[in-house]
C-alpha cells in the first residue's frame, strides 16, 4: 500500500479487510521501483526469498484472492471469509 498513508492507517485497513497476509507500506516507492509497480490497485505475490510469484493490477474478489495464492501453495482468506478483500 503506498497513497501516503501512516502505519495506523495501514494496519487498520488490513484488520478491517482481515487480510491474512503480510501489507508492506512502501512509503519511500522502493518495492514499486523493485518490481514495476505503476498502476494502483497493484497486488504483487511476493515468496519467502524475496521473488515475484505473481503481480496483478486490479481489485480481487475473496474467492479471486484465494485462487491467486493457490496457484503459488500460498495460504489467503478463508473460503468463510466474506470481508471485501481489494488489492492493497
Amino acid at each position: 500500500m503506498n497513497n501516503g498513508e501512516e502505519m495506523a492507517a495501514v494496519a487498520r485497513i488490513a484488520l478491517d479487510r482481515r487480510y491474512a497476509f503480510p501489507v508492506l507500506n512502501d512509503l519511500k516507492g522502493n518495492a514499486h521501483r523493485l518490481y514495476g509497480v505503476t498502476l494502483r490497485p497493484t497486488t504483487a505475490i511476493v515468496g519467502p526469498d524475496g521473488s515475484l510469484l505473481a503481480i496483478r493490477v486490479g481489485a480481487h474478489s475473496t474467492a479471486g484472492w484465494r485462487e491467486l495464492l493457490a496457484a503459488h501453495r500460498l495460504q489467503g482468506p478463508s473460503a468463510t471469509d466474506t470481508a471485501p478483500n481489494p488489492a492493497p
